[in-house]
């Protein structure tokens, strides 16, 4: 019999692969894929925390 932290891990492993075709089918069908903006600027701080919209 298995212990139930070997079952949790069972688990938490087919969960994942079940989930991983989900979401890269998902993503196929987006019309505009989403990225990471790597295009900002760091402002000047000067030790104080600076908040920007």
């Amino acid at each position: 019999m298995m212990s139930d932290t070997e079952v949790i891990t069972i688990l938490i492993c087919f969960h994942f692969l079940m989930n991983m075709p989900a979401a890269i089918g998902a993503y196929c069908f987006f019309a505009n894929k989403p990225e990471i903006n790597f295009d900002f600027e760091v402002p000047e701080a000067k030790g104080q925390l600076v908040l920007r919209h």
